[in-house]
Formats: C-alpha cells, sequence, structure tokens
C-alpha cells in the first residue's frame, strides 16, 4: 500500500523585513541547533550531491537517512528532502516559505510526510511540533531584540559550562589593553550566553556589523583576547568557489601551498589575499564549544548563492529571479564555470552545440551547456553529469564567463540521466585579474 504525503504547516505574522527573517532562519545549523533537534553526523556517498545522515531522534532512537541538496530562492523560501532508511517514515520534506506582509513578514513554516506505513502517520504526529518550534524562534528574537540584547538570535535554553573565575582574571588582564571597554562587555556576554556554534569560526568584521562597532575595533579586541587566552585564532583556507573553509592552521608559517574542495573537486592556490581568512573560538580553558554538526547544506552557508535547485533525472523546472547584480553560473565538481552567452533576441534558445565546448567539465566527458538570450533567461543542461550554476560574486571581466546582467531572469534547467543541482548567485564586482 502506497501512503500518500502529509503535510503540515503554519504561519505567522512578524514586524521584520523579509532580509531579517531571511539571515534569522536560512541558518539552519544554528536553527535547528537552537530549537533542539539532535545533532546529525554526515558521510559521504558515490553521489556527491547527497550525503548520508545519522541522528538520534528524541536523543535515543537511531535514524538514518539521505539528505539532498536543499532548494531555496534567497529571501523567499527553501526546503530540503529527506529519505530515511528504515522505519515507519519514507521521505520527509520539510522548510519554510516568506511572504511580504504590510507590516514586515509572514512566515510559513511547513513539514511534508510520506510514511512508510500505519505506523508512519502515528510517529507523523511526534514530529510536527518542529513546524510550531521554528515560528517560536522567530517570537523569541524579537523579544530579545525588544530587550535590546547585541545579538538577540536565540540561543539553546541548556546554559553552557564556563570557568568563571578564569574569565574573569582574562578579562580583566584585557581591560588594560589598547581596546574599548564597551566592547569587553559585548565579549563576554557573547562568552557566557552564545552557543557553541556562535564561538567556533568567529569572523570580527562579521561580529562588528552585529554589535554595530567599527570593524578594525573589534579585531583589535579578538588579537588582544587572543593574547589574554580568552580566544584562539586560525587561518582557515577559504574555497573561491563556496566560500566555506575546506581546510585551517594554527600559524601562517603552516599554510599549504594548495588544498582541495571535495565539493568543487578542484585544487586551488592557497592565495593569501583572496582564499586565506583569520577566524576566532574560544579558548578551550575558558569554555568547551563542540563542534558537531546539525545541518550542514542551509543557504546561509552560501550566502553569496541567490538560489539552487535540485533537479531530477529527466525533470524541467522554471525558476524566476529578480537580479540585483551580475551572476556567475558554475558547475560542481568541475574546474570550469558555466559561461552565459550573448543574448539571442527574438530566438527560444541559441543551437544547441554552441557553447558546449566552453561548458564542458573537467571532471565528466558530458558538457553541460548553458544559454541566456533576451530577457535575461538562463539555461543549464546536462546530459551525464551534476551541474550546478552558482552566479559567483567574482568572475572574469571580458571573458567567456562574463555574468548575467541585473535585471529579471529565470533559470530554466533540465537534467539527463543523472541529478543535477542548479544554482545562481550574485557577484559583488568584476575581478580584474
Amino acid at each position: 500500500m502506497k501512503h500518500q504525503p502529509i503535510r503540515y504547516e503554519r504561519e505567522r505574522s512578524y514586524p521584520m523585513p523579509v532580509a531579517e527573517a531571511w539571515r534569522l532562519l536560512a541558518d539552519t545549523d544554528h536553527l535547528n541547533r537552537a530549537i533542539g533537534l539532535p545533532s546529525v553526523a554526515f558521510s559521504s556517498l558515490p553521489d556527491p550531491l547527497i550525503r548520508r545522515a545519522r541522528a538520534r531522534a528524541f536523543g535515543v532512537i537511531p535514524v538514518r537517512w539521505r539528505e539532498f541538496p536543499f532548494d531555496w530562492i534567497r529571501e523567499r523560501r527553501y526546503a530540503v528532502r529527506r529519505e530515511f532508511e528504515g522505519g515507519p517514515v519514507a521521505v520527509i520534506v520539510v522548510g519554510i516559505e516568506l511572504l511580504p506582509a504590510q507590516a514586515g513578514v509572514r512566515v510559513r513554516s511547513f513539514a511534508e510526510c510520506t510514511p512508510a506505513n500505519i505506523a508512519g502517520r502515528l510517529v507523523w504526529r511526534l514530529t510536527r511540533e518542529s513546524v510550531t518550534d521554528l515560528l517560536d524562534f522567530c517570537d523569541h528574537y524579537l523579544q530579545r531584540k525588544e530587550a535590546g540584547r547585541a545579538d538577540p538570535v536565540p540561543v539553546p535554553r541548556a546554559r553552557p559550562a564556563v570557568n568563571r573565575a578564569l574569565l574573569d582574571r582574562r578579562l580583566a588582564e584585557l581591560a588594560g589593553t589598547a581596546v574599548r571597554p564597551e566592547l569587553i562587555g559585548l565579549l563576554k556576554e557573547r562568552i557566557v550566553e552564545g552557543s557553541d556554534d556562535q564561538l567556533t569560526g568567529m569572523r570580527p568584521f562579521a561580529i562588528a556589523g552585529l554589535w554595530g562597532a567599527d570593524r578594525l575595533e573589534v579585531l583589535r579586541l579578538f588579537l588582544h583576547a587572543t593574547s589574554a587566552g580568552l580566544l584562539q585564532l586560525r587561518w582557515e583556507l577559504m574555497c573561491p568557489n563556496c566560500r566555506v573553509p575546506k581546510a585551517e592552521t594554527g600559524s601562517l608559517t603552516e599554510l599549504p601551498v594548495r588544498f582541495h574542495c571535495d565539493t568543487c573537486g578542484i585544487s586551488y592556490d592557497a592565495d593569501l589575499d583572496q582564499r586565506v581568512e583569520l577566524r576566532f573560538s574560544v579558548h578551550p580553558a575558558i569554555r568547551k564549544a563542540d563542534g558537531l554538526s546539525y545541518c550542514i547544506g542551509g543557504p546561509l552557508r552560501m550566502p553569496h548563492t541567490l538560489a539552487q535547485q535540485y533537479i531530477r533525472p529527466h525533470e524541467d523546472r522554471q525558476v524566476d529571479l529578480a537580479l540585483t547584480g551580475p551572476v556567475q553560473p558554475r558547475t560542481v565538481r568541475a574546474a570550469r564555470r558555466l559561461p552565459p552567452s550573448r543574448t539571442w533576441p527574438g530566438q527560444a534558445r541559441p543551437p544547441a552545440p554552441l557553447w558546449s565546448r566552453r561548458c564542458r567539465s573537467s571532471a565528466t566527458s558530458s558538457a553541460p551547456r548553458c544559454w541566456l538570450r533576451a530577457g535575461n533567461w538562463l539555461s543549464a543542461t546536462s546530459r551525464s553529469c551534476s551541474v550546478t550554476s552558482r552566479a559567483q560574486r567574482s568572475c572574469t571581466r571580458g571573458s567567456a564567463t562574463r555574468p548575467l546582467t541585473a535585471g529579471s531572469a529565470g533559470i530554466s534547467t533540465s537534467s539527463g540521466r543523472r541529478s543535477a543541482v542548479v544554482a545562481a548567485a550574485l557577484s559583488r564586482r568584476w575581478a580584474t585579474r
């Protein structure tokens, strides 16, 4: 007996901009941690786009599933599909939708479950509370914001263990350095009350934006806090396409000449100016922060990505985008980006072979193709390989990889024998080298 999907959704309106709601909810790793979902262990599968995941539901029941790439359009919606290996539930799709409202934004939280058997219809009822937990997370955010918290994002209810005596001694030492006193209090609040993920891989400039402080003053604070034994610093090697760390070292002298990104399937030079980032974490003598994962594919992990869609074999999908800047497509696990072509006035699409050689992936023998015609319509097609059109913030001026210009655009995708991920992200500037 084949069971039909069961959809459960709830929505609430909030007095905040859509962009603010997106930044709050698109950080799915922190969101899942804060609302009490279990940590997840991920491992790779032969299909590089899909991960095997393991967790313990309610802390005791082992659960395994295959996690597919997130689908999202920035500031509109996201969703992720999970196919379970055994048990009463076959598939769960969870996500959010953001709809502009007169006083701010309407947040719709949903979950769609396909039971594997009759028991699945009962077990499903136990998982629905995560839908309302997400909306409660938004309520708590606004309450903390109204209370004047420097970082209003809600944190888990469990209080972390902090060595208060050592913390106070090292804060007193920090107060004797050339840092602004008001920043010391903000740092203490973050160490005492922040969640573990908020205290690992901290980026001073991002923290400065959160605190409304000068960037260089916050950087100075973090460097002096490191000398005082409050923080530890790490140099992280960033993939220029994924924009997430792929390797790290404690000293510049230990930086490798090259590093590899498994997602892209590419090795990159360790360019200190472009691909190395300084990050800080709380010192373990002050507080131990775990490195557990709660989600690894959420949209905010790649904030430069405007949209991403997972396309199954022989599936076609039209996605409309409102572009505010140039975009640059690229392929996953390939050494080259997908170059959009020139405009094609009055033509539904250009001749099929025209751009195939320029889009060829080094990781496969097939040729992804992408076309752009009048109206900024972009199509990416893969006959037998995994494709992502992920528009980057940097590209090559005047070359075949010139990005789409600003305007209204739709990404039309089609995949052949294998699945594909198609995405697009904004480009801040043209690269001049």
